[in-house]
This record gives C-alpha cells, structure tokens and sequence, in this order.
C-alpha cells in the first residue's frame, strides 16, 4: 500500500508506532551511515523481507512525532539504501523508496518486498569481495531477531505463511432402509452404521420420506462420525505417531516420553452452533453421545473446539481454535438424494450396460450422499518456540492423514480398476454367460 500524507498522520495517531511491517527511524541513521547504522538499517531490512516485507520511514521518530527543519538531499538518500541493498545484503533486495512530504513534516518510505526465494542475509564482505559473515534476521510484533537454527531450516524450506490446506472427498451409498451398499467404502463410513442402528423405526420413516430429510440427517451427523473415527487415536494425546500396518492405520505410543500438556473433553460437551437436524429427532442425542462416545479427546493445550451447521442443512464445519494456531475442517454437499453414487462400481457397469432402466432402478432402490471435504490450517509465524509450531503443525499433518485414509471416497476407489477396465470386465462376463448358456442349451 503506497504511503500518502494521510497515512502518515495515522501511524503517528495509532498506538503502537512500529509492528510487524512497520520500523521507523531518525534522518540521521541514513545521513550519518557509517558501519553501525549501514548494519543496522540493512538487518531491518532483511527481517522484513523474511516474514511479509514491509516499510522503513526515515524521518518519524520512535514516538511518533516528525523530525522538522532538516535539510536533506533525496536523490542521495535514495542512493545510500541503493547501496545498502547491493552491498550489505544477500539476496539483493529491490526495495523502492518514495519520497512524502506535507508542510514541514518530511519523510523518506523505503518498501521492502517480501522475499521470493531463500532468505535474505546481512553480509560482511573479504576485501576480495567475497562474503565472510551472514546474518539472519526475521521480523516479530517486538522487532528485529536472529533465527534460531530451526527457524532457520524453516525459512529454507518455506517461502510462504505457515497456512496449510488439504482436500478429500467424502462418498455414501445406501440401500432405501439406509444400509449401507457399494464395493467402495472407506473406514470412516461405518461410523455411519453404528447411529443408523439407534433410530426408532418412526424417525427412520420420516429420514427416508424425503431427500431433504436424507441429506439433513447425512449432514448432520458428519461432524460427529468424523469425531467419532478420530477419538479412538486421540483418546490419550493429541501428540502421536501414526503407524501404518497392513490395510489400516493406528495410533502409535506418544512421540516423546515427556508428559505433553493438553485440553481433553468428552464429545458430547462439545459446543454446537445452530444445531442440526439431528439434534431434533426423538432420541435424545447427547445422551447417545455419552453412551456411544464413552473416552475423552485429546487436543493441544488451550484448545477451543466447536461445531457450526450454516443456515443451509448442505455444509457444516468443525473449527478449533488455539492462541498459535486455527484448524477448519470444512464440508460440504455436492449431491445427495435417491440414485447410486456417480463414482460407484455399480453404477459405472449398470449404466453401461442398461442406461435407461437402471438409472430407473437407481432412483429407485438407492440413496447416496457426496461432499467434498477441506482442511485448512493458519499457523502463527514460528517467531519463538521452533518446537512448539513443529509440534501443533504435527498434530494438523495426523488429522490430515487420518481423515484421508479412513473417509477419501476417490482414494479408496483408486483401489479398484479403472472405469475402462471394468466396463471391459462386465462385457467379457457377459459374454461368457451368453456362451455357457448357448453350451447348456444347444436346441434354443
């Protein structure tokens, strides 16, 4: 954003002067430049372009207030940090300046570009020009600050904020008594069987007299099979290995033997936002809840947990809130109603090999459900604890896993042949049972 008169006047009013983007310093500190000041408006400038880039103004001081009747040269000022940038940094750092002023308040904006690439470094040159000495700096809400080693490693690795996301897709198929059907289905479906079992022939009824119905009662129970399917692995701590073994995936002991602080609650306390369908039926939920769900969940310390249904009964969202980080597991419907799954193996053959009457039959003997899926993660910057960041990013790197191998509709389906292959397959069947039966009745 450029810097006008205006802007200016609004940074001088605000509370805090300087923050994460913004550092301000005297005239002198670029008119007077010898080493100290060269090294330290250089190692501004590289804690800001390692974090989000930002702004030096020369000519406010630390309090907000404008340095009056000085003289100054532009053109020579624009060059000093010219050569800071060629001279004092590594990468080169193209920062634009621009020069402000309003009666005789004067300042000198100098704009630092967020890095591209590796971090930037304040170096010291050998007399033959070649570089002896880096330094890292990143920038935080208290200023300029060395890394540490993994900050560091961090900053090499990572050119963008700690934001994470990470999609799947979720897949039902049901028979019209809400049994579950279909060659394809992912662990974390089953979750589905064990509260279908608990409906009352009454509310069963009126799920299935129509779609909306369906898809409400579907929706709503999502947030709670998914925490179902995930409580079993964090029923001790939220900091755990994964295993894999064989066909299916399992908590593994805690990382370290060191005890691991944690916020752990039962499912049923969970808050919930504008409840569901689901909490409407007869059955009194949160007591199914406590009886289904009987073990505690373990999530990182300090850890708000909460279910939100939108105003549409097609999306829902499951958010947890951490002073360091902000998890959102996000789904929603794509379609939902009578008929097979589109992405079925049946409904790949059947629709091949009858079109018309089976997409009848379909719509008549089928239920389905399809939502994508979206885990999104935002990190605070690892401005201090490297350990801590790895440790929460851990806990997000678990839930993704976790939620792709037991519910990913499309990479369970991988599993099987293409659509090609099986289209193939049922017509050499087909063909096969024609000529057994031509063998078996050779007069017809």
């Amino acid at each position: 954003m450029k810097v006008t008169a205006e802007i200016l006047k609004q940074i001088a009013q605000s509370k805090e002067k300087e923050n994460a983007s913004i550092e301000l310093k005297s005239f002198d500190k670029i008119t007077n430049l010898d080493d100290k000041n060269r090294k330290d408006i250089a190692c501004e400038m590289v804690a800001l372009a390692n974090r989000n880039g930002g702004k030096i103004i020369f000519g406010m001081k630390d309090d907000g207030s404008f340095e009056t009747g000085i003289n100054i040269n532009v053109d020579e000022l624009k060059g000093k940090i010219h050569s800071i940038c060629f001279d004092n940094i590594s990468p080169v750092i193209e920062a634009p300046t621009e020069f402000v002023e309003e009666n005789d308040n004067k300042a000198l904006v100098v704009y630092i570009p967020k890095r591209k690439t590796i971090p930037h470094a304040f170096i010291e040159k050998r007399s033959n020009h070649e570089i002896d000495k880096r330094i890292y700096y990143i920038r935080t809400s208290h200023g300029k600050r060395l890394v540490t080693d993994g900050q560091l490693q961090w900053l090499f690795q990572n050119t963008g904020e700690p934001n994470y996301t990470s999609s799947f897709r979720i897949g039902f198929e049901f028979n019209k008594r809400m049994q579950m059907v279909g060659d394809i289905v992912p662990w974390g479906n089953y979750e589905f069987t064990y509260f279908r079992s608990l409906l009352n022939e009454q509310d069963a009824n009126m799920i299935l007299k129509e779609s909306k119905h369906f898809i409400s009662f579907v929706n709503g129970l999502l947030p709670y099979m998914i925490l179902k399917s995930l409580s079993g692995y964090f029923k001790d701590s939220w900091h755990i290995g994964i295993n894999k073994g064989f066909d299916r995936l399992s908590s593994g002991p805690m990382i370290t033997n060191t005890p691991v602080p944690s916020t752990s609650l039962y499912i049923h306390e969970i808050p919930v936002r504008d409840k569901s369908f689901v909490h409407n039926l007869s059955w009194n939920f949160n007591q199914l809840l406590k009886e289904l769900l009987p073990n505690k969940i373990h999530l990182p310390p300090d850890t708000e947990i909460e279910i939100i249904y939108d105003d549409e009964p097609t999306s829902c969202r499951l958010i947890l809130n951490n002073p360091a980080f902000n998890i959102e597991l996000i789904i929603g419907m794509l379609s939902g109603g009578a008929g097979l799954h589109q992405k079925s193996i049946t409904h790949t053959i059947l629709f091949e090999r009858y079109p018309l009457q089976e997409q009848q039959s379909s719509l008549f003997h089928f239920l389905h459900y399809d939502a994508a899926g979206y885990l999104n993660a935002n990190f605070s910057y690892p401005e201090y604890d490297m350990n801590e960041f790895e440790m929460y990013l851990g806990y997000y790197n678990s839930l993704k896993e976790l939620l792709i191998y037991n519910w990913d509709f499309d990479v369970k389906r991988k599993e099987y042949a293409s659509r090609e292959i099986l289209i193939i397959d049922d017509k050499l069947n087909e063909v096969l049972e024609i000529l057994k039966s031509s063998a078996n009745h050779p007069n017809k």
